[in-house]
């Protein structure tokens, strides 16, 4: 066979030892050994030097060289390791014989066969593989007592198939391009599960889908006349008209005053997307008394409208109205009302005021945290423990007082920020019997997250602060967004 290959006398010997698990050898010379290539093999048989009863037969896939790649433990030998110097033989082994087909036996074949003769079987003819002939006229013809198929690489005629008792008559042919000539159709319908509808016959204008295994199913309520499309009517006046028991929506392409391009329709009211005319614009959402509209006809991009009025609008200048209609100039917010964060928060941003109302010792010679315990106001709730964080990105203006109540001292408030110093207020000479205050004010920015402002105070010497609602206290307020 030509896969299997064979020599004559082809003998040498291990070059180098052989482990049970490899999977090439390399031999002294390899002259005369055939030269596998693709899936072409030939078997070898190893033998010890010594006694030469030590065997193993190893299948050669292809040879490079002095190195032969080796399957082993073929033919019922098993894997098995040898010394340089074993002997290495081309020679005739049961399994050579055994990839020969038999003639009492059933073969199985690979690889193409080319026949010269006829080729005639009384059982039938099987293959799944190819057969090559050269007839001059036919490639192939199978015959039975109703008729034959021709397969043909001669005249191009591909497939054909003939009625025996009619003479030269054929009743079908495929071709060799592919397509199905000279046949009739006479079955029952062809099933969904093979490609085909499942029907024998369609109503004009309605439009086939999909009904699981079985045939197609079709409907009134899915309708193509050849220029409208209707789902839910079997009568569209537009190019896409969608109806059902709450409202009709429609697509199209005609002009006039209220002509829309798309329109959603319901019981309740009048939805429609799309060039509206005269009242509306690109986008119109909503009835007459309330609704959303985008790009009207006039110079105003967007406007929200209830009860007939318009509540907000946003301007071609980029300015928007909310509460009034006056045009408050490009990129401006003019409010009539109040805008909040949240349920309770209004927009220029967090406030609050507190005060301490017990005295607090404080430190000479050093900064001492400022303690005040009770709220006069925290709008945003961003006071707590005597520090305020902010949750709102911005700039902030903060102000603290503080009274010390000591004798012939200096005294200075401060700002902290994140738990170092941010500004400091003027030093200010405390005398007895005095109530001096010091004080700081300064606008700072906080980020809305992480940011966070306290009090502290120095002095000269120790003493006290008095716990005043008046004379200790801390508040600010958001100025401005970030």
């Amino acid at each position: 066979m030509a896969n299997m290959l064979f020599a004559n006398n082809c003998n040498t010997t291990l070059a180098s030892s052989l482990t049970s698990g490899a999977t090439s050898m390399s031999v002294t010379s390899a002259t005369g050994f055939p030269s596998p290539t693709g899936v072409q093999y030939f078997y070898c048989t190893l033998a010890d030097a010594a006694t030469q009863t030590t065997i193993e037969i190893v299948k050669v896939t292809s040879v490079s060289g002095t190195t032969f790649a080796i399957t082993r433990a073929q033919d019922g030998t098993s894997a098995t390791a040898f010394a340089a110097g074993a002997v290495v033989s081309l020679r005739l082994v049961r399994a050579s014989l055994n990839d020969f087909p038999k003639l009492d036996e059933t073969n199985t074949f690979n690889a193409d066969q080319a026949i010269s003769g006829q080729l005639t079987s009384s059982a039938g003819l099987a293959t799944t593989g190819t057969f090559t002939a050269t007839a001059p006229s036919d490639g192939l013809i199978m015959d039975y007592a109703t008729g034959f198929g021709r397969f043909s690489a001669f005249a191009g005629d591909g497939f054909q198939w003939y009625n025996a008792g009619i003479a030269n008559t054929k009743l079908m042919q495929l071709s060799s391009s592919g397509v199905i000539t000279t046949a009739t159709w006479n079955g029952v319908t062809v099933g969904v599960a093979y490609g085909g509808t499942g029907l024998t016959s369609l109503t004009a204008g309605y439009i086939p889908y999909g009904n699981g295994t079985s045939a197609f199913s079709s409907s009134s309520s899915l309708y193509f006349s050849g220029t409208n499309l209707g789902i839910g009517t079997s009568s569209p006046s537009r190019i896409l008209e969608v109806s059902n028991a709450n409202g009709i929506g429609r697509i199209t392409s005609s002009t006039g005053t209220n002509a829309s391009f798309l329109e959603f329709n319901n019981i309740s009211g009048v939805n429609i997307i799309g060039n509206e005319g005269s009242s509306g614009g690109n986008l119109f959402i909503g009835t007459t008394a309330y609704a959303f509209v985008l790009g009207t006809v006039g110079s105003y991009p967007l406007q929200l409208c209830t009860n007939n009025r318009v509540q907000a609008t946003v301007f071609s200048s980029g300015g928007v109205s909310i509460g009034n209609t006056t045009d408050p100039g490009a990129t401006n917010l003019s409010v009539n009302g109040v805008i909040k964060i949240g349920s309770n928060q209004a927009v220029n941003g967090p406030a609050f005021s507190a005060y301490a109302t017990t005295n607090q010792s404080l430190s000479g010679l050093a900064n001492t945290k400022v303690l005040f315990d009770t709220k006069e106001y925290d709008t945003n709730t961003n006071f707590s423990s005597s520090r305020f964080t902010p949750t709102v990105a911005g700039y902030y203006q903060l102000n603290a007082g503080v009274r010390p109540n000591n004798s012939n001292a200096e005294a200075a408030a401060f700002i902290y920020k994140n738990g170092s110093a941010y500004k400091s207020g003027q030093n200010v000479a405390i005398s007895l019997g005095t109530q001096n205050e010091v004080a700081i004010s300064t606008l700072v920015y906080a980020n809305g997250s992480t940011d966070y402002f306290e009090v502290y105070v120095y002095l000269g010497s120790a003493g006290t602060s008095s716990g005043n609602s008046t004379s200790t206290w801390f508040n600010g307020c958001m100025v401005r967004g970030a």
